[in-house]
């Protein structure tokens, strides 16, 4: 069924599938689905109390490459890429130290600079070409997160590498758990050879995952923006374009979310929804308010918190640092 946001950018793209090696007895790298940071407490992110006003509001069609304010206190796709990339560095030299041998994912790096925010649907779908060939269901590229991988690793391989953390508990608990016993009579590092390499990564003070300061301002400022004025009068003109096509949704997500959507391929009558739907988008600019007011809900955000998200963004440069260091290393 049609999600308003594809899966979740932030955490690492290694981590996930390297704790999904347990069932199945292979790593490959994707994408997390968490949309917070893990079990840390909701964060306060100065959430301004009076509605806000966008005086300039651009013309917008396609959401697919917008810029937003807290993407300078968020990783890239290109900066997580390359922190696997060093992070399977450390634990292939780690598993090689107990005799296993590690190749998860390729050396590759070139997967682009977007962060959540821009993910392609934010503000639901927008693509005329897209929604007349697959209606409110996602492409195959965006639901297809890993990539394939030859490596297997045996039941003592996968504790070695992991120190025995179940997939429950995460790549943070990883990389801080307890003594994991030995193998062959050389001691495993504390979260195994991956919690190894995130120590090595973070030492300085860079982190792995998405700062939850950042990750709850990115949710929030999508979520508030649903309820100021200018949005709510762009969703009442779209809902009203729908009912003149002969659709009845107040909002773009009720039309997205219609449980007739929940099929194995798109149906004509969802194409056709898919259709009006952009088509009013596109009618009443619905995508350049919202935008805009989203952003500016962002930028007060991070007016209020400024200070600790200029340690946000100092973490994520000392971290893309000890990652160079890494890989240059390797060559």
């Amino acid at each position: 069924m049609y999600s308003p946001r594809f899966p979740r950018l932030g955490r690492s793209l290694l981590m996930p599938a390297a704790m999904a090696v347990l069932a199945v007895a292979a790593v490959a790298s994707c994408s997390s689905s968490a949309a917070g940071g893990g079990s840390q407490p909701a964060q306060d992110v100065g959430l301004p109390l009076a509605p806000i006003h966008v005086a300039s509001i651009p013309t917008i069609a396609d959401s697919s490459s917008l810029a937003f304010p807290i993407d300078a206190y968020l990783i890239t796709q290109q900066q997580r890429a390359e922190v696997d990339n060093a992070t399977v560095i450390i634990a292939r030299r780690c598993m090689q130290r107990f005799g296993f041998t590690y190749n998860p994912i390729s050396k590759n790096t070139n997967v682009g600079q977007t962060t959540e925010t821009n993910a392609p649907r934010r503000y639901g779908v927008v693509s005329p070409a897209q929604v007349a060939a697959l209606g409110y269901h996602p492409p195959a590229a965006d639901v297809s997160a890993l990539r394939a991988s030859g490596n297997t690793l045996d039941a003592a391989g996968i504790r070695v590498l992991t120190g025995g953390v179940s997939p429950a508990q995460g790549a943070s608990t990883t990389a801080k758990a307890g003594p994991a016993g030995s193998y062959n009579g050389v001691q495993i590092p504390a979260g195994g050879c991956l919690g190894e390499a995130r120590r090595q990564l973070t030492e300085h003070g860079g982190s792995v995952n998405d700062s939850p300061i950042a990750q709850a301002i990115d949710a929030d400022s999508l979520s508030r923006s649903q309820q100021e004025p200018q949005v709510v009068a762009v969703f009442k003109q779209w809902s009203a374009c729908m009912a003149a096509k002969g659709y009845n949704y107040a909002a773009p997500y009720d039309a997205g979310n219609d449980h007739r959507w929940a099929t194995s391929t798109p149906t004509a009558a969802e194409i056709q929804t898919a259709t009006a739907d952009v088509a009013c988008k596109q009618k009443t600019n619905l995508v350049g308010v919202w935008y805009a007011v989203d952003a500016a809900l962002q930028t007060s955000m991070i007016n209020a918190q400024q200070q600790q998200l200029d340690a946000v963004k100092d973490g994520i440069a000392q971290e893309m640092t000890a990652t160079a260091q890494v890989a240059g290393a390797a060559n």
